[in-house]
């Protein structure tokens, strides 16, 4: 018997190199929480190869990491802009589908209020 164990069973990591320093990546998130709402064709993220639509029924994804360092999945205002602003040249971003990440936030959120 064969048993793969995955950390990040639905989760995709992108590398994406600006080719000019301040280039837009491309990315529209919903409000100023982590999840994306739209790649915009043509731009950075998608010339990466972030998909414009995740594999689930919302179709959004949502930003997880950005340069190997985790987002919180309970973000403060502007945490994720704040992040996004401070890197460089080239930028790693690990990617969730937006359902699955709200599945996850509402799990920990009972275990906070109960435990």
């Amino acid at each position: 018997m064969e048993i793969v164990l995955r950390r990040l069973p639905l989760g995709r990591i992108f590398v994406i190199k600006e080719r000019q320093e301040g280039e837009p990546l491309g990315l529209v998130a919903e409000g100023s929480s982590g999840e994306i709402c739209q790649v915009i064709e043509g731009g950075l993220a998608a010339r990466a190869g972030i998909p414009p639509c995740a594999p689930c029924p919302s179709k959004n994804w949502y930003l997880t990491e950005i340069n190997n360092r985790p987002l919180s999945l309970f973000s403060r205002e502007g945490e994720v802009k704040e992040r996004l602003n401070a890197v460089g040249k080239e930028i790693s971003l690990l990617v969730q589908p937006a359902d699955f990440i709200r599945l996850v936030r509402a799990r920990l959120g009972a275990e906070f209020v109960v435990g």
